[in-house]
């Protein structure tokens, strides 16, 4: 399924075809800009929700570094289907290109709220946020959105925030 406009803008990383046997859907803005859901499913069975810092270049039919880290480690773990959200929605690869008050779309925290509603858990991954006092205002909300789900998290970083994709050890367990 695909909603919106996923090209991949030329500043946005490298891409490689989902794993056999792994389906994927995508919401993108009509502009492209912002990418507020994606899925990968592979069997029956519980979902896990990521929510990451801010979504790169997997769509619909490609998965990007952490998207395929995450399907990879998440079928590890006995889920048969994921969600990968973020705390803001705008596609950058690195942070510094989000532009300063449009990293999130109005619709982010409802879209994050309602896969909340649908997952076994939600892993918290979105990093250090550098800092970023309106970046971690936007985590607050994105966290609040999952009122009630069960929280996990892979690591903790030194300052209490939970530990980004690119820096989980290679197996590990959720912490719940």
């Amino acid at each position: 399924m695909l909603r919106g406009n996923p090209e991949i803008p030329r500043q946005l990383g490298q891409t490689f075809h989902l794993d056999n046997g792994v389906r994927g859907s995508a919401k993108f803005s009509d502009c492209g800009n912002y990418r507020s859901y994606l899925s990968r499913s592979w069997h029956p069975g519980p979902t896990v929700l990521w929510l990451c810092m801010n979504p790169s270049s997997a769509t619909h039919v490609l998965d990007d570094a952490t998207s395929r880290k995450l399907t990879r480690h998440s079928r590890r773990l006995g889920f048969g289907k994921l969600f990968l959200l973020n705390v803001m929605d705008y596609r950058a690869t690195d942070p510094g290109q989000l532009p300063a008050g449009e990293e999130r779309s109005a619709w982010n925290v409802d879209e994050i709220r309602r896969c909340a509603r649908h997952a076994t858990c939600v892993a918290l991954a979105y990093g250090g946020l550098r800092q970023n006092p309106r970046w971690i205002g936007y985590a607050n909300d994105a966290v609040e959105a999952c009122h009630g789900a069960a929280m996990c998290r892979v690591a903790t970083n030194q300052n209490g925030s939970p530990r980004h994709p690119r820096r989980f050890p290679t197996n590990f367990e959720l912490q719940c």
